[in-house]
């Protein structure tokens, strides 16, 4: 269970984020940072692409923090987080599939 004085820390802090506070976006960043980079090292088993996704949820947090609601910004941070685990690891899969397409042509044009 949350701590209550945590809690209100937190909501005051996504409040001010809300209010385009930079001190509380960098003290929100660093409050999940540990559990965000491990959540998504555990699905790209990667350091360097791990800290650019990391980089990018941070981003992202920033961007869209006039929608974020307060009570459910968990939730928002998971999703964020899921949704650029995926679009990573898509986007990996397509430029390796199409590089091993283009080298089975290369290879066949030389038949």
């Amino acid at each position: 269970m949350k701590n209550p004085e945590e809690q209100t820390v937190s909501t005051n802090t996504l409040q001010s984020l809300k209010e385009g506070d930079r001190h509380a976006y960098k003290d929100i960043c660093r409050h999940y940072e540990a559990k965000v980079r491990c959540y998504v090292f555990s699905f790209v088993k990667s350091e360097k692409v791990t800290e650019e996704i990391v980089g990018k949820i941070c981003t992202e947090i920033w961007n869209h923090k006039q929608q974020i609601r307060i009570g459910a910004f968990d939730a928002f941070l998971l999703s964020l987080c899921k949704d650029l685990i995926y679009e990573t690891l898509y986007n990996a899969f397509n430029k390796t599939t199409a590089k091993e397409e283009l080298w089975r042509t290369i290879h066949r044009s030389d038949e």
